[in-house]
């Protein structure tokens, strides 16, 4: 184990935190001291029957938000493998100036919470980093004991999160979480019906085009056998009240909003 100094020491006991927030995505990390003799990363690979690291941080994450009445938050792949990579990267001393803690670059955050959410995009992201001492209950306490980890942890509208956590060969802890919101994707148009569209209220004596969607939709349905002339006449009449009767709508005869949406001929 190589040694680590004082003032990382102190650094690593209080996990101070820096937090830099704008308008859309924030990162918040804990700083200090580089330790000496760094290497890569050495993961303690958990038993069978063991849950991870990452699975007990992301259970006491989830226990916080719960407790404060929160949706939980969701495991995201592309966000994992991201969080895992650079957890080791902090580990193999890469950030400038012989830093222990940095973040990514805004613009490579923002392209990781694009390839997460795709195809629906996201509306937010953050990033929290760190080093400590102990395992998933002391790097959790402590950074839900800093404003800036905590306002990540905690935002309401969060429901992606990506977790690496790695023990260095100096036995101490690096975590990265990566976070954002996934924008709901909008459900597909209802299919359009191959009759056409009816716009408006359609009864007896109307005429045009409308009228022959309407006379094509009945006659689809085995309820429509006369010509589709678009005349809404006793046939065409007859034929929407079959129609009304079977669907259990009024049968006035006329095609209402509620007649034209059993038939599917409203968009």
């Amino acid at each position: 184990m190589s040694t680590i100094s004082h003032r990382l020491r102190r650094t690593i006991g209080l996990t101070a935190a820096a937090a830099l927030v704008c308008v859309a995505p924030s990162v918040a990390s804990a700083h200090g001291t580089a330790p000496s003799g760094r290497a890569p990363a050495q993961v303690r690979p958990a038993a069978n029957d063991e849950p991870s690291i990452e699975d007990e941080i992301l259970v006491l994450i989830n226990a916080s938000r719960a407790a404060a009445g929160l949706a939980p938050l969701q495991r995201n792949p592309v966000l994992d493998a991201a969080a895992d990579e650079w957890t080791a990267h902090l580990i193999a001393g890469e950030c400038p100036n012989n830093a222990l803690l940095c973040h990514r670059s805004r613009t490579s955050l923002a392209a990781l919470a694009k390839a997460a959410t795709a195809p629906g995009g996201y509306k937010w992201w953050a990033e929290n980093v760190q080093v400590t001492v102990g395992r998933a209950q002391t790097s959790h306490d402590r950074l839900m004991n800093s404003a800036g980890h905590r306002a990540n942890l905690m935002r309401p509208e969060t429901n992606l999160i990506g977790i690496g956590a790695a023990i260095a060969p100096n036995g101490y802890m690096y975590v990265t979480q990566e976070f954002t919101q996934s924008k709901p994707i909008p459900p597909p148009p209802p299919p359009r019906h191959a009759c056409g569209r009816i716009t408006q209220t359609l009864a007896s004596g109307s005429r045009g085009s409308q009228v022959r969607v309407l006379q094509c939709a009945l006659a689809m349905l085995g309820l429509f056998p006369g010509t589709q002339d678009g005349r809404f006449g006793k046939t065409t009449k007859a034929a929407v009240i079959e129609f009304q009767r079977l669907r259990g709508i009024t049968m006035s005869g006329k095609v209402s909003l509620s007649t034209r949406q059993a038939l599917g001929v409203t968009t």
